[in-house]
């Protein structure tokens, strides 16, 4: 399997948390459970058949998707088909990285996933012809990132969401969105209209999800877990509170997550 992952120089590294290339990939399982981290994807699939999305727990309800899509951001988790010999490229934008790429309110893209001809016409498949071309993975991250930087759009406007963004992934549970208002000098009413535009999810909805990824993050660096113990560092009030948090971004309680996580952080491998 080849797996690739490149950090964009700047402008890009602003906006952009990753990019991944993988090939040749087999997985042993058919379906794979995203869990939600507050990210934005724009996603090529350089096979011709279609990937499923699934809107229901007995995945009888289901979206297929071919070529290139996007999807937006999630309250919650949602499944995915594991497909043999997958091959795709993958751009994660940060919170709040997205709006600069994309002519339409944020909010708007909330618990969507959409073909790309929704939002950029031909231009994103054809992008996808060119680089089934390109051998070399560099020269495709390259490609990626010129496509990219001549969608850029960067505004004012966004500029006092950069302190805002950093307070709450850094602090996602010591901040109201009272006092991010008045850091960032603005009306809470201006806060939510930025957050609209820019960033999809309310601050609110995105605090929890920053709090839960600070659990996920903090199982991955302990060979011992102690759930008590995170819970409280991550700002928890109570056991119930965090229990209820976990289940509801992941489908799952905590005790069940280490033997259920797959090899990558947010996915969990569905094998039954």
């Amino acid at each position: 399997m080849i797996f690739e992952t490149h950090i964009p120089s700047a402008p890009l590294s602003k906006y952009i948390e990753s990019m991944v290339f993988y090939a040749d990939y087999f997985p042993e399982y058919f379906l794979e459970k995203l869990l939600p981290d507050g990210s934005i994807y724009l996603l090529i699939d350089f096979k011709d058949e279609p990937k499923k999305c699934f809107h229901s727990n007995d995945f009888t309800e289901f979206e297929s998707f071919t070529k290139s899509y996007v999807s937006g951001q999630h309250k919650g988790f949602i499944y995915i088909e594991s497909t043999n010999d997958s091959s795709m490229m993958v751009v994660q934008f940060k919170a709040g990285g997205a709006s600069p790429f994309f002519d339409c309110p944020i909010s708007e893209m909330n618990e969507c996933v959409r073909h790309s001809e929704y939002y950029f016409g031909d231009d994103l498949n054809n992008l996808r012809d060119e680089l089934k071309q390109i051998d070399d993975v560099s020269a495709k991250f390259q490609r990626m990132e010129q496509f990219l930087l001549d969608r850029l759009h960067p505004t004012d406007e966004n500029t006092p969401l950069e302190l805002i963004l950093d307070l709450l992934k850094n602090k996602p549970f010591q901040i109201t969105t009272r006092e991010l208002a008045e850091t960032a000098g603005i009306s809470q009413k201006h806060l939510i209209s930025l957050f609209d535009r820019h960033v999809g999810l309310t601050p609110k909805a995105l605090t929890r999800i920053f709090r839960f990824q600070q659990v996920i993050q903090q199982v991955e660096q302990q060979e011992t877990i102690d759930w008590l113990q995170i819970a409280t560092d991550c700002g928890y009030y109570d056991q119930s509170h965090f229990v209820k948090d976990f289940y509801a971004f992941s489908g799952i309680n905590p005790s069940q997550y280490p033997e259920a996580r797959g090899e990558y952080l947010n996915y969990i491998p569905v094998r039954d």
